[in-house]
């Protein structure tokens, strides 16, 4: 047995001391991050200190138990500034043999005392009626061609989950690989099937497999201070359109710049309560509008803070996603720089538009890059069409293998005018 002791929520940069729990018969601890030994533990405390860099970075943190004969007895990972679901599923290809008549099992556990509100199932990117998720029936298939199955659960209490499984192809029936997805753009939405895309990208140098490709709806987050909502206020009541003026396909959330300190069981991280919410079909300015923001006592926002929060919810579900974050001109109290944030959404794959709903500082759109304004009904419509184009041609690309987002590229052999979504 071996486990991480030390759970590293949120965004995580820096030094951190990390525990692991082990079993009988191991003689040393490796700790690899990103694949490169950084501590070797030989006795108790089973604990050393990693330094994760300055800046958040998506990281493997690795731990292998070895033997005293130098063999490999088990290893754990724990993903660091990735999405970390409060619920997990899984699917199991159930035994039998061919092609036809085959059946799936989706099992969850979640913290929601609820079953799942929804269930939607996808069999090579197309959807797959399950009405008892302990026994899906797959259409018939070709065992020795590679499938790819999927399952989202949808929970009441505003939570979901994923799982996915590849199975068949010619030297397996079933593979316990690990699946990566990013996001790409794509022209007019469009791509060619999984096998013609191999060779499209790359991880490290290195060609990787194309499994599935799926465009899901849009996950888009937008980073507000206490000034965004009520210029959103001022400028629904001045155009006299309570609710109209467009909406964005798929979910919409709102994240408040001002976060807590709440303790875990081994350390500290920041949490923004009550900040999010989720709406989908309404009118986007009423949704910011209606946003009650507080500073409890805390006179500057924390933007690049929260942007980078913001991110780690986009990409929760592997959909389409983007930050939008609002400036309305107040300064920013963040422990991250812009810079900073803006290099960890690229390195995520998460697409940033800034908006500037107020009389933004001018250093402080310098700071984030190309603005746009939208203090008018026009600008806000052109603002919300642009975003939607954005999210409508990006597509989600599923490759085997667990590799790091920052370390996938587009390959020279991937047809013109197709790039990764950063």
């Amino acid at each position: 047995m071996l486990t991480f002791l030390t759970l590293l929520l949120g965004i995580v940069s820096g030094p951190h001391t990390i525990e692991v729990g082990i079993g009988e018969g191991v003689a040393f601890v490796e700790l690899r991050l990103d694949e490169e030994l950084v501590a070797t533990i030989r006795q108790a405390p089973w604990e050393a200190v990693v330094d994760f860099g300055a800046a958040p970075v998506p990281h493997h943190l690795d731990a292998i138990a070895w033997n005293a004969n130098g063999v490999e007895i088990a290893r754990a990972r724990q993903r660091i500034n990735f999405p970390r679901p409060v619920t997990e599923a899984t699917l199991a290809l159930l035994p039998g043999n061919g092609g036809t008549g085959r059946v799936a099992r989706l099992s969850w556990e979640s913290t929601a005392v609820v079953p799942p509100e929804n269930v939607t199932v996808t069999f090579d990117g197309k959807p797959l009626a399950a009405p008892n998720p302990e026994r899906i029936a797959l259409p018939s298939f070709v065992p020795e061609q590679l499938h790819f199955l999927r399952a989202t659960l949808d929970f009441q209490t505003d939570v979901s989950a994923t799982a996915e499984i590849t199975f068949g192809g010619r030297t397996r029936e079933k593979t316990e690989k690990e699946l990566t997805a990013f996001p790409i753009r794509a022209p007019r939405g469009s791509l060619p099937p999984p096998e013609a895309m191999d060779g499209w990208f790359l991880a490290d140098g290195e060609p990787l497999h194309v499994v599935a490709v799926e465009e899901g709806e849009p996950s888009t987050v937008f980073v507000l201070d206490a000034d965004g909502p009520r210029e959103f206020r001022r400028m629904r009541e001045a155009w006299m359109l309570p609710n109209a003026t467009g909406t964005l396909r798929g979910t919409v959330r709102t994240l408040l710049a001002y976060p807590e300190a709440r303790a875990g069981q081994r350390t500290f991280y920041e949490i923004f309560p009550g900040a999010f919410s989720r709406s989908k079909g309404a009118a986007l300015i009423a949704v910011l509008a209606s946003v009650r923001a507080q500073k409890d006592g805390q006179p500057c926002p924390r933007l690049a803070d929260a942007v980078a929060v913001a991110a780690l919810a986009a990409a929760e579900y592997s959909h389409p996603r983007a930050v939008v974050l609002v400036l309305t001109g107040n300064p920013d109290a963040s422990a991250l720089s812009a810079r900073a944030a803006r290099s960890y959404l690229s390195d995520l794959g998460v697409p940033l538009v800034v908006w500037t709903a107020g009389p933004a500082a001018p250093d402080a759109t310098v700071d984030w890059g190309e603005s746009r304004a939208v203090h008018t009904r026009a600008s806000f419509r052109k603002a919300v069409n642009s975003l939607e184009a954005a999210l409508d041609e990006q597509r989600i690309v599923w490759v085997e293998g667990a590799h790091l987002p920052q370390s996938i590229a587009i390959s020279p052999k991937a047809a013109a005018g197709f790039a990764l979504a950063r």
